[in-house]
């Protein structure tokens, strides 16, 4: 796909967005609500929605609006599926380094000498909030 052709259907993709969000908006809340679910209940089935743009950048938009016991689940889910096979062990090195390079030197350091306190409570907490569902 050239570059030109490329942009035309990402203008086209926007405008297709534009007109469905001020669609959504004319509509009275119950029935967007009602129409709108329906909709992502249909699309959900199967294979996951493509990304309108670069995969990096809608992970970083779902980020910002997920909630902290949404961020842990997802991030748990993706951490045990990662474990499934050899060829995810340099993913999984690239994600501790990101969660550990977002502690500051005092965390990391109580935590290399063991006094993290509640370190191997938030894994039974984890797994135990993970069986009762």
């Amino acid at each position: 796909m050239t570059e030109e052709v490329q942009i035309k259907s990402i203008v086209d993709r926007l405008r297709a967005v534009r007109h469905l969000s001020t669609a959504i908006a004319a509509c009275e809340p119950e029935d967007a609500a009602v129409l709108m679910t329906a909709a992502l209940e249909g699309m959900l089935q199967g294979s996951p929605v493509p990304a309108l743009f670069e995969l990096e950048g809608q992970a970083q938009l779902w980020a910002t609006a997920a909630s902290p016991a949404e961020l842990e689940a997802y991030l748990s889910a993706c951490i045990e599926r990662l474990t499934e096979a050899a060829s995810h062990v340099p993913l999984r090195k690239r994600m501790f380094m990101l969660l550990w390079q977002s502690f500051s030197p005092k965390d990391r350091a109580a935590f290399i000498t063991g006094h993290c306190a509640g370190a191997e409570g938030d894994l039974s907490l984890r797994y135990a909030r993970k069986s009762s569902h």
